[in-house]
């Protein structure tokens, strides 16, 4: 029974590291810069979110940046150029692994074996 009982406690040990392996190995993944590109007949767009920890190892505050350049042609094929740069804070929740940004309800979620990122259905490729 000892020996029964032994093994059960080295079993679920290491399955607690090996979740608790997984979970830092998706929030070592969230720093970042992500982009993605988008075009239809009347929009080409660039989108870039850098993703940084917003103080030192142990927090799960986190500063978003999200920088868009775009192109618009209008009715009259009038071309209109922009760029426009939104900044916020989010953190990092580690029971659903996103990081959720209060100030606007988005949440981004993250897929480390994809390389990528989603806002919503969006996906935006990790660079670095």
């Amino acid at each position: 029974m000892k020996t029964v009982l032994f093994m059960f406690i080295i079993i679920m040990s290491l399955n607690g590291c090996h979740l608790h392996l997984k979970r830092n190995a998706i929030k070592e993944f969230l720093p970042g810069v992500y982009t993605r590109h988008y075009a239809d007949e009347y929009t080409d767009s660039y989108d870039t979110i850098e993703i940084r920890l917003m103080t030192t190892a142990g927090s799960d505050g986190y500063t978003i940046t999200s920088g868009t350049r775009f192109e618009k042609q209008t009715d009259e094929g009038k071309s209109i150029h922009g760029y426009q740069t939104k900044r916020w804070n989010g953190f990092y929740e580690a029971k659903t692994k996103l990081i959720w940004i209060p100030s606007t309800g988005k949440r981004i979620y993250f897929d480390p074996g994809k390389n990528e990122l989603k806002i919503g259905t969006q996906p935006y490729k990790k660079l670095r």
